[in-house]
C-alpha cells in the first residue's frame, strides 16, 4: 500500500479554515507557563504527542501522525468527512493537558 501526506499539518484537520502555524504543535510549554521549568517538558510533549496519535487513530486509525505534525495516510483515502472533523476536534479538545504536566512533574 502506497502512502502520502494527508496534510502537511495535523492542525488543519479539524478546522475548516485549514489555519496552520510554525508552531510545533506538540510543545506544551506555553500551556504550562512560568512554571514550564518545573516539568519535564520532553516527556510532557511526548505524552502528548502519543495522546493525539491515539485520537487521530479512533477516526482514522489507517492514518499516521508524525512528529513534525505531518499525517500519511494511504494513497486512496478520502477527506475527512464533517462529522469526522468535529469527533477528531472533540477527542483533540478532551486531551487533558493538565494531567499530562502533573505527571511529569520534577
Amino acid at each position: 500500500m502506497t502512502e502520502h501526506i494527508i496534510t502537511s499539518n495535523v492542525s488543519s484537520l479539524t478546522s475548516s479554515d485549514g489555519h496552520l502555524t510554525e508552531l510545533d504543535p506538540f510543545d506544551l510549554t506555553d500551556c504550562a507557563g512560568d512554571f514550564a521549568g518545573d516539568f519535564d517538558m520532553d516527556a510532557a510533549n511526548g505524552d502528548y504527542y502519543e495522546s493525539c496519535c491515539e485520537a487521530l487513530a479512533a477516526v482514522r486509525p489507517e492514518w499516521s501522525l508524525l512528529k513534525n505534525a505531518e499525517v500519511v495516510g494511504p494513497v486512496d483515502s478520502p477527506d475527512l468527512s464533517e462529522d469526522e472533523r468535529e469527533t477528531l476536534g472533540e477527542l483533540f479538545d478532551t486531551i487533558d493537558v493538565t494531567a499530562i504536566l502533573q505527571r511529569h512533574t520534577i
